[in-house]
């Protein structure tokens, strides 16, 4: 008994190069989404909304939790779209409409 696959009949397909690739449906799954030339992902959008999570759990206020994120940020652009959103919840507007008047959230 012999195990084993028959490579001659396998029809060979065009690897395509990864500079080939360009569009569809993968490019804009990558892109990040930008606000005033500054981009902030998915992995931005987690850190903060833990960061975040884990302040206001310890009895931080909110105001001074979004301080302490600012201050956090080492990107000036990611500062500020913070600082943004801050002002926007000091001004009485709700945390998930601050972020969407930013344009980087989603409902």
């Amino acid at each position: 008994m012999k195990l084993g696959i028959d490579l001659k009949n396998i029809k060979q397909t065009k690897t395509v190069d990864k500079k080939e690739k360009s569009g569809g449906l993968g490019e804009l799954l990558n892109k990040d989404i930008k606000l005033f030339g500054s981009k902030i992902n998915d992995k931005k959008k987690e850190r903060f909304y833990s960061d975040l999570g884990t302040l206001l759990t310890s009895g931080i206020d909110i105001k001074t939790s979004l301080e302490l994120i600012v201050d956090d940020q080492k990107k000036k652009d990611d500062r500020l779209l913070f600082e943004q959103i801050m002002a926007e919840v000091v001004k009485g507007k709700g945390l998930a409409e601050a972020g969407l008047k930013t344009g980087n959230f989603s409902e």
